[in-house]
């Protein structure tokens, strides 16, 4: 866990859950992030569906360490990863694909003014000055 708060609560009346639950609450206060990890003595073990809870013998009772374990994130994948998985051929049996032909050069009245406006733009870019600070 990188980032955690210790959190003492004694109070017979609240079971462990509700416990964890104001410390997460306090935590996310603090540090913006979503607890997803609380570390209990082994005898106050519980189980939440929010939260991961880890037996620590480290751990003194009625105390509770949460906090955001980088470990227990699921790892997203890149853009660049899931956009190669998706255009890469499927494992199964070869499907060849329809092929696109070039798209045509544009043959408009003003496809030459284009073409040599950019030539002269790409050939008018001068130097920096020699002895200019």
């Amino acid at each position: 866990m990188n980032e955690g708060l210790l959190w003492f609560d004694a109070n017979p009346k609240l079971s462990p859950r509700a416990k964890a639950a104001a410390a997460a609450a306090r935590f996310a206060e603090r540090s913006r992030l979503t607890a997803n990890c609380c570390q209990v003595h082994p005898s106050q073990l519980f189980e939440d569906p929010a939260i991961t809870v880890v037996p620590n013998p480290g751990i003194l009772p009625h105390y509770f360490w949460v906090g955001h374990d980088e470990a227990l994130v699921p790892v997203r994948a890149s853009r660049r990863a899931v956009r190669a998985r998706l255009e890469s051929p499927p494992a199964g049996p070869s499907v060849s694909a329809p092929v696109k032909s070039p798209r045509p050069k544009s043959t408009g009245p003003h496809a030459a003014t284009v073409q040599a406006s950019a030539t002269v733009q790409a050939s008018s870019h001068r130097p920096p000055r020699k002895g200019t600070r």
